[in-house]
């Protein structure tokens, strides 16, 4: 087995590996350097040489730039993927296709490639789910994607074949992220030699939960004082974590509500996460499933930016906030934006990811560090004297976390890429600290021999996955008459405007349990047959949209249209709102209309829609019944009008501590209030009158808006000159005198609050089936240390408490290598059923060291340390 590493060895960006096994060749990942004079890797090399196949592990540029070029000079190779990263990469290759012109007309280089690479490239692809087995070259390599948690469908590529077997990690993130889960493990395989990124070796990043308590805390206080803040993002995974953290904050009361304007390409890129919910963590999918998209929505504080003229004005209307492409303020509408910021010592730019040393993103880091100066942006110079922020928010593992997922697969070699020599070295002496016995450091060129063992792992599982697909019952063909079926179910899932790729179809058409095998050439010409829904995009013949009329309705090819409607004209919406003000006259719950004219539909906005639709079913339908035009009521509540409300009722004696929280999921608002008439409090709690008047308010406010209040009372205590806050949960309880669960961000924080001095981290605090609580610490046993203090806490929330039965096995490990003095050989080897861990030094060490450190890792951990 040999690599060659053609780029991205010893640098970030223009990342590509050629593996040669047995005389067959594959190429994983081609990507480009942000580089004008230098941007490809060494794809020179390949010119004469035969490709078998590619595999692309994900959608950044620096892996996914120049894959289109080698689908044109090696045509006909198929390309795999996972249909996350297929999705991704055609908004990513497309916009690129603009840069480059666009580039190219302002006296730059000419543009790489042109529509047609991007074509072939995309006729080229086959999508792979993750964890499932597959040839990658029949009879003589079989291959497996697994997540790499970095960003949307981003994969770990384990290659396997009779000699030998290689890992190639590509980029990893091992923490969870608010988007997507972290790395999963790999498992069941000895690789050979693992690839490795090394983009930070030699960092260890800061703790994730303090970087974006950190990160609001700050936008907190700009916002606060009239600012704006920019947050110039890389367009996938950076930025939607930033709107997303930003939106939850506002969302909990924890940020001023202000707007997000969310710029550049990554709106477009927002939209691949509604497709793929299964890849998302459970708190974005459940988002998904309330909202369709996750970030922008009606009343959601997140806005899309799609016209251009709309840039200059948005910054002019007081507090904001602006997540926009790129990253490293290189081009896009980000740097338009820090332009204006740069002057208003009242703003902040937000850095949150990596910078090239080149890049504008680190020039303002440098100057910011000085005091200020004068910055180029583009072909302008500014003078910086906003605030600039540094957050680690990181889709790359740090060394620790490196370490912890190569070291256990005991490979015979690693090599690092993706890194500078800095970053490579600290790795490097890491991994050989961590019993890896040969560490590699390739430079663009260079070829590795590996004398590999036979793999069999890979190449048994996907034999027996194929022997159960023949012995199942057969699945039905994607044929012409089965494509309603899809249509329907694609319409029902997104938007009529969505576009896909004839893979992405057959995909879909998996899913709903029918036969992928279809080859795509046969596809294609079943896509364009008569009677089908679907029809090629006007200028991107590799993409299918819907066939759709005006209503809505699925429409074939070759079927007669029904006639249009005829799109009501303005003298005809006057004459529909005259009737509904006669029929609706002043009613306040009515907040306004909305008129479809192609539709003659008429879009009611309630304030409180739910006791609209109560109060207003027969009004409703005798305004169609008068016009002839249908109506609607939009769902979502006024959560601003909600707040009036709320506020207005609260009763005398009482003020409303902070702006009040809105859970549209459950259809509650909850009040924080606190007494300013002493007299209404009984010790903690409101006197018995007080809770009556507080409950018969909460009752009139679910009539009024068909929501539910709760109020929560803060009781402030004086002692000397230190204040002290108890918060109560829900006043209210139900019929038999038990009181209500305290409400979950407050449970959260309580929880937080009562294990901040704590000798021992907690982890996670996490709901379970809304049954119970989960607190997961280092280990089980060290939860049972606080047995006592979760017992008052359960008095104190009335939520069941329970402490997670599984242990963190990367943090226990880490810290055996950290307590044991000195080196150990071969790594650490965990056993959770018996709550031990057993290492193996490298050299010899004292019985009072291995005394102290068998007592250190007990009490840190709860597990017994041993020494082999």
């Amino acid at each position: 087995m040999r690599l060659t590493f053609l780029g991205g060895a010893d640098e970030v960006g223009a990342s590509s590996t050629l593996v040669e096994v047995a005389q067959r060749r594959v190429l994983v990942d081609c990507g480009v350097r942000m580089k004008e004079d230098n941007p490809l890797p060494l794809i020179g090399l390949l010119n004469d040489l035969k490709l078998d196949a590619c595999v692309l592990t994900h959608a950044h540029a620096d892996h996914l730039g120049a894959m289109p070029i080698v689908a044109t000079t090696h045509p006909h190779i198929p390309i795999f993927m996972t249909a996350a990263t297929l999705r991704i990469a055609t908004v990513m290759l497309q916009d690129a296709l603009k840069i480059m012109a666009l580039r190219h007309a302002e006296g730059g280089p000419p543009p790489l490639y042109d529509m047609r690479a991007v074509e072939a490239f995309m006729s080229a692809v086959h999508i792979v789910p993750f964890n499932q087995p597959f040839q990658l070259i029949p009879d003589e390599l079989h291959a497996m994607l697994t997540p790499a948690g970095h960003i949307l469908g981003a994969a770990c590529l384990t290659l396997e074949s009779r000699m030998g077997t290689a890992l190639l990690t590509g980029d990893v993130s091992v923490d969870d992220q608010v988007t997507i889960p972290g790395m999963t493990p790999i498992k069941g395989v000895r690789p050979d030699i693992v690839v490795v990124e090394s983009t930070y070796g030699g960092r260890k990043h800061s703790e994730r939960p303090a970087e974006v308590k950190r990160l609001v805390r700050q936008t907190a206080k700009v916002l606060e004082r009239g600012g704006r803040v920019l947050f110039p993002a890389f367009a996938i995974g950076r930025a939607q974590e930033v709107i997303l953290i930003l939106s939850r904050a506002m969302e909990q009361g924890h940020l001023p509500r202000v707007p997000i304007h969310v710029d550049g390409l990554v709106r477009q890129i927002c939209q691949c996460f509604t497709i793929f919910p299964e890849l998302l963590t459970p708190w974005l999918r459940r988002r998904v499933q309330k909202h369709g998209n996750p970030f922008f929505f009606p009343d959601g504080p997140a806005q899309a930016i799609w016209d251009p003229r709309d840039r200059d004005k948005l910054l002019s209307n007081g507090p904001a906030v602006v997540v926009a492409s790129s990253g490293m303020l290189t081009g896009g509408p980000s740097q338009l934006y820090a332009r204006q910021l740069a002057k208003d010592p009242n703003s902040l730019i937000a850095i949150t990811g990596y910078q090239d040393e080149e890049s504008p993103g680190r020039a303002i880091q440098n100057l910011a560090r000085q005091g200020g100066g004068q910055l180029r942006l583009g072909d302008g110079v500014v003078d910086l004297k906003c605030e600039v922020g540094t957050y680690s928010l990181s889709a790359h593992a740090d060394t620790a976390q490196l370490v912890a997922a190569v070291a256990p697969l005991r490979p015979q070699r690693v090599a690092l890429v993706h890194g500078d020599h800095g970053a490579r070295a600290a790795l490097r002496k890491a991994l050989l600290a961590a019993g890896v016995s040969q560490v590699e450091r390739p430079a663009a060129g260079d070829t590795l021999e590996v004398q590999g063992r036979p793999g069999r792992t890979l190449g048994g599982q996907y034999r027996k996955r194929r022997e159960a697909d023949s012995a199942a019952a057969p699945r039905p063909a994607l044929d012409v008459e089965a494509l309603p079926k899809l249509a329907e179910e694609l319409l029902k899932r997104d938007t009529k405007n969505q576009a896909y790729t004839a893979q992405e179809l057959l995909c879909c058409w998996r899913d709903l349990g029918g036969d992928d095998s279809l080859p795509l050439p046969s596809l294609v010409a079943t896509l364009k047959a008569n009677g089908s829904p679907f029809k090629s995009d006007k200028k991107r013949s590799f993409l299918y949209r819907l066939r759709v009329d005006n209503d809505g309705n699925i429409v074939l090819k070759g079927q007669p249209r029904p006639p249009r409607q005829r799109k009501a004209t303005e003298p005809e919406r006057l004459e529909v709102a005259m009737v509904i003000a006669e029929l609706f006259g002043d009613d306040m719950n009515l907040h306004t209309c909305k008129y479809r004219l192609p539709q003659r539909l008429v879009v009611f906005h309630f304030n409180f829609p739910k006791i609209a639709l109560e109060q207003h079913a027969d009004t409703l339908q005798e305004v169609t019944e008068r016009t002839g035009w249908r109506t609607k009521v939009r769902p979502e509540a006024n959560q601003f009008r909600l707040i009036e409300v709320a506020t207005e009722l609260t009763p005398q004696g009482w003020r409303v501590r902070k702006t009040p929280s809105v859970h549209l999921d459950r259809q509650e608002l909850v009040v924080k209030i606190s007494a300013t008439d002493k007299a209404l409090l009984k010790g903690p709690a409101p006197s018995s009158h007080a809770t009556i008047v507080l409950r018969a308010v909460e009752a009139h406010f679910e009539r009024l808006t068909g929501f539910r209040l709760s109020f929560k009372v803060v009781v402030e205590q004086q002692s000397g000159t230190v204040t002290s806050k108890a918060v109560t949960s829900r006043v209210v309880t139900n019929a038999g005198g038990q009181r209500q669960p305290m409400e979950m961000n407050q449970a959260y924080a309580t929880i937080k609050e009562a294990f901040e001095a704590a000798p021992h981290k907690l982890y996670k605090v996490g709901i379970k089936n809304n049954a119970y609580i989960e607190l997961a610490f280092v280990s089980p046993q060290i939860g049972a240390r606080y047995a006592d203090k979760l017992k008052a806490l359960e008095a104190q929330l009335a939520w069941p408490l329970r402490v997670k039965e599984h242990a963190n096995q990367h943090v226990i490990k880490q810290l055996a290598q950290d307590i044991v003095p000195g080196p150990l050989r071969g790594g650490v080897s965990y056993h959770e059923a018996q709550g031990r861990v057993v290492v193996t030094p490298a050299s010899p060490i004292s019985p009072q060291a291995r005394q102290e450190a068998k007592r250190r890792f007990l009490d840190l951990t709860g597990f017994e340390l041993h020494f082999k």
